[in-house]
């Protein structure tokens, strides 16, 4: 795996999250994108289980979209 120096985290994108237990308005969503692509940051994690999160990144960003499945063994 590649890691990048900075990552925009986008779980408060879809659903309630974080300390504060807030969602991000799509607005707000968008505006945080196009500010992170205009400094060229170019890795957003995402997933299915942060509700709209893919779906409102799919509106805002013009990019090649590359997933990545990472499952951990949990011990028996």
């Amino acid at each position: 795996m590649n890691l990048k120096k900075i990552s925009i985290g986008t779980a408060s994108f879809g659903r309630l999250y974080g300390i504060l237990d807030k969602k991000i308005i799509k607005n707000d969503a968008k505006l945080i994108l196009q500010f992170a692509m205009n400094k060229k940051i170019d890795h957003i994690d995402t997933a299915m289980s942060y509700g709209e999160s893919e779906n409102i990144i799919g509106r805002v960003v013009d990019f090649d979209l590359q997933t990545e499945n990472q499952v951990e063994e949990r011990p028996s």
